[in-house]
């Protein structure tokens, strides 16, 4: 068994443990050597540039969205999140986890430089307030240009976490075990999909545009019926908002068939926002 209090510990452990591995070094520093080159330069150059092409991706919808401080440690959990998922497979399977979690780090480098390549196309942004009250809104601000939302990296890298973690547990031969343990993972994946627009840092745009590039990077691990699994139980209390996030994501599923390159549609996207608020 897993205990949960590993999915949830202070990061610190669980990133001690990731680093207890020799075998794993080289794969932790290219994967941090990839975020910082795909996501954080790229926003921090541009943030200075007036030419830059920028798509406001806003939607109607976000204004009926409370901006609600109480969020922010959940939001705020997505790295850490993931470092958890991985530091508890290791403390239950040792080494033979080992090359699950290599593979866990190589893909997620992965998801950092298929939304660098859209950026390079388009930046995005949307509408948050100035706000610095407290510190993890104030370290946001200082650390995320907020240049890169579409598409959702906290999206794809919750759902990337929740189903390898299904994935990797079956693959160490564990079947139907570890039920709380899937949940848990699951859950919060769905809780920290749901804060992005409640700190507001993404719109309900981003979310469906997320999946379908997970859709479009995989189609058997995030196959229809997984993706429509997770929208299904995105914002049930916001009949409204799920509609919306349902509806985009067919229309541009719909609006890729035939099409050469996934990504028609959501360059397609851009260029549109950039028109409207060009």
């Amino acid at each position: 068994m897993i205990k949960k209090s590993l999915l949830f510990r202070a990061t610190i452990f669980s990133v001690f443990k990731l680093c207890s591995y020799p075998a794993l070094w080289r794969h932790i520093t290219y994967c941090i050597v990839i975020i910082t080159r795909c996501f954080f330069l790229p926003q921090f150059r541009a943030r200075f540039k007036k030419n830059k092409m920028l798509a406001q991706v806003d939607h109607p919808l976000d204004d009926t969205i409370p901006f609600d401080v109480s969020w922010v440690d959940i939001y705020m959990d997505f790295s850490p999140f993931w470092i958890r998922s991985q530091a508890a497979l290791l403390q239950r399977f040792k080494k033979k986890a080992i090359p699950l979690v290599i593979d866990f780090i190589e893909a997620l480098a992965g998801l950092y430089t298929v939304a660098a390549g859209i950026a390079k196309v388009s930046f995005s942004t949307t509408k948050r307030p100035r706000y610095y009250k407290k510190l993890k809104f104030a370290l946001i601000h200082i650390f995320d240009p907020h240049l890169m939302c579409v598409p959702s990296l906290h999206v794809m890298v919750v759902l990337f976490t929740a189903l390898r973690f299904e994935k990797q547990l079956s693959a160490l031969g564990c079947g139907t075990e570890f039920t709380d343990e899937r949940s848990f993972v699951y859950k919060h994946a769905l809780g920290i999909t749901e804060s992005i627009l409640y700190v507001k840092q993404h719109s309900v745009n981003c979310i469906p545009i997320a999946l379908w590039t997970m859709h479009s990077l995989d189609n058997l691990l995030y196959n229809d019926e997984e993706i429509a699994r997770f929208y299904n139980k995105l914002f049930l209390e916001r009949p409204d908002v799920q509609s919306h996030i349902v509806t985009f994501y067919n229309k541009l599923k719909n609006e890729s068939q035939g099409a050469k390159d996934w990504r028609e549609c959501i360059f397609a996207f851009l260029s549109e926002k950039q028109a409207v608020n060009g």
